[in-house]
């Protein structure tokens, strides 16, 4: 089930994003790569978003629930626009292409450092995992009213955290590779948000690729594996 837990994960994300960007008409720029990023990266909030509203509506959070609000948008997304199919690159596209080489020469070192080891670390991994399982047991991110304290980072850190992580380990079945696959992936995907956004910054793809070159390659950033930080980059 890994392999579907990653597909699904594109799909929530991806299609999220493009019907997200498609219905508010979102600038997502003409490099299709930087397109693709954007709406992963906005999928990614707008996933968050569907979860705390249906815990506030006191509607039970399964992941096929997900994939039907995500069915739903890119289907309302299609009515009010056709999809236009193709790739067309640009002048940037190059540059992109060399940050995605950067973005997986990234996960495949969070991810063999990772698992280089069966276990967890100690603390937050722990925590996450106890808020990871909750979420997916119980479908709700809102902790129990009681004087003991659960869970420690459901409210100082962000709780779409452990929100993203309890819908993909429904469907993995795997708290370990859970956490592990996919913390590594925010933590690259880190450095490729960045790239896009310091290119619109600084209108330089040259200047934004080197930037981006530096942090990915800085052995502090991120480095502290599984916690909440590596989606709030």
């Amino acid at each position: 089930m890994s392999l579907t837990t990653i597909i699904l994960f594109f799909i929530y994300m991806l299609g999220l994003g493009y019907g997200v960007t498609r219905i508010f008409k979102v600038d997502e720029g003409k490099d299709p790569v930087e397109r693709w990023v954007i709406r992963l990266g906005i999928g990614l909030a707008v996933f968050i978003l569907l979860g705390v509203l249906f815990s506030l509506l006191h509607i039970p959070l399964n992941w096929w629930l997900f994939l039907l609000a995500t069915v739903v948008v890119v289907g309302i997304a299609w009515y009010r626009e056709k999809p236009k199919f193709g790739i067309k690159l640009t002048s940037k596209s190059m540059y992109s292409g060399i940050m995605l080489i950067i973005f997986i020469f990234s996960m495949y070192m969070y991810l063999g450092g990772a698992h280089a080891y069966p276990y967890l670390e100690d603390d937050d991994p722990w925590s996450h995992a106890l808020g990871t399982a909750y979420i997916a047991t119980e479908k709700s991110v809102i902790e129990p009213k009681r004087p003991e304290v659960y869970f420690q980072y459901f409210d100082p850190y962000p709780p779409g955290y452990d929100l993203i992580m309890a819908m993909l380990y429904q469907t993995a079945g795997d708290m370990y590779f859970t956490l592990k696959f996919f913390n590594a992936l925010f933590v690259s995907l880190g450095a490729l948000f960045f790239y896009f956004f310091a290119r619109r910054f600084m209108n330089n793809s040259k200047k934004a690729l080197f930037a981006a070159f530096c942090l990915a390659m800085i052995p502090a950033f991120l480095s502290h594996f599984i916690w909440a930080i590596s989606l709030s980059v």
